[in-house]
């Protein structure tokens, strides 16, 4: 596979060192849209450079393009390409925010572009032998999975975007790993502008079972899920010295992951023709969660929401509000800030229908999109689970 990038965020380190190991992968443009962009290239030849993003518009020469990065620039020339019908393979960073991931995401329903989120750990022969024991019957029934992230920090708060950070990868593994968690439940401890001492979530859904994820400040970093199940206790853990995922077994037996080859997967599958190995709307879903727990903080209740209502209920907390609202209705809340503006514009015909909302019919992963027309108003289409929490509180 031949590849464009347009990155400027450490992440993509390790696609481009697998990508190099690799002689049917080849990075063969890269733009340096910031001096980030040219530090990350820093030391690999081979590579044609350019400082213009347009440059990638042709879309000649090279059959999908890596971005990634959070730069408002960057963000915009992300948006530019998708418009354009490029195929993206995508490096998702919480600091990208959800407001910019549902924009992307009614550019590729509009467009029926193609963008894969870039989630290697799908690929990695130690996650993937865990999957098989959470979702078989080697290990009975399984009780509990804890995930513990330790942070690196110089004190004893931990900022809440490195923990978001750590979060929003980690839901997707979990995710992957079990289920569609759809209720959320988060606690804080030591809360103030500097950081917070822990953070706790608690993930649950039909079927599923309970998960914990806790996370606190440490001198180095860490990460831990331990699998309690009826037959045995399973872990994986990363490994410091060579950050790699390794998985111990109820039996003691270990398996050792690798990063490389679990990327080189990812690529393969995506050169051969196949849609990936991960889908646009579980990426969405990981960045719902993730927003879920600051609501979930902040109202002191537990967020739910239902995966699969075509009816649409969105996100929504399971307990009666200050208001008194009937918790099994949908919150019909009004869109804010930028997403609020879109829609002002578009309905006084200001905004392009490619460029704000999907206006084809075509379906919003399984909350069953339709038109702005359909629905007549955007609340009731909110309410329908069409942009669920990310417009805001």
């Amino acid at each position: 596979m031949r590849l464009a990038l347009l990155c400027d965020d450490a992440t993509v380190v390790p696609w481009l060192d697998a990508i190099a190991s690799d002689p049917t992968h080849e990075v063969v443009l890269a733009v340096t849209l910031s001096p980030r962009c040219a530090e990350i290239l820093r030391g690999r030849s081979g590579i044609r450079l350019t400082p213009h993003w347009e440059d990638l518009l042709a879309g000649k020469g090279f059959d999908t393009i890596l971005v990634g990065g959070s730069d408002p620039t960057m963000l915009e020339a992300i948006k530019q390409l998708a418009s354009a019908g490029q195929k993206l393979l995508f490096l998702p960073g919480i600091d990208q925010g959800s407001t910019f991931v549902y924009e992307l995401s009614l550019i590729r329903d509009d467009n029926h572009v193609s963008i894969i989120p870039a989630l290697w750990h799908r690929c990695d022969p130690a996650l993937i032998r865990t999957r098989e024991l959470v979702r078989s019957s080697s290990l009975g029934r399984v009780q509990l999975l804890q995930f513990q992230r330790e942070i690196v920090s110089e004190s004893s708060l931990v900022t809440q975007a490195d923990i978001n950070r750590a979060l929003l990868a980690d839901i997707d593994l979990l995710r992957w790993l079990v289920g569609d968690y759809d209720q959320v439940t988060a606690l804080r401890t030591g809360a103030s502008d500097a950081g917070v001492l822990t953070q706790s979530v608690k993930l649950a859904g039909k079927n599923l079972p309970e998960a914990t994820w806790d996370a606190r400040a440490s001198k180095t970093s860490g990460i831990r899920l331990t699998i309690h199940a009826e037959q045995g206790i399973a872990t994986i853990e990363l490994d410091v010295q060579s950050r790699e995922w390794v998985l111990t077994d109820s039996n003691g037996e270990r398996l050792l992951g690798n990063r490389g080859a679990a990327i080189r997967s990812f690529l393969s599958q995506l050169d051969v023709g196949t849609a990936g190995p991960v889908e646009w709307q579980e990426l969405v879903r990981g960045f719902e969660t993730v927003d879920a727990t600051g609501r979930s903080v902040a109202r002191r209740r537990t967020i739910d929401r239902a995966p699969h209502a075509r009816s649409g209920v969105g996100t929504r907390a399971r307990h009666a509000g200050r208001d008194g609202a009937d918790p099994r209705q949908p919150a019909l809340e009004r869109p804010r800030g930028r997403t609020r503006r879109l829609h002002r514009r578009h309905r006084r015909g200001l905004a392009s229908p490619s460029r704000t909302w999907s206006s084809n019919g075509h379906h919003h992963g399984q909350w069953g999109a339709r038109t702005i027309g359909d629905f007549g108003d955007l609340a009731e289409w909110h309410g329908r689970g069409e942009l669920h929490h990310h417009l805001g509180d």
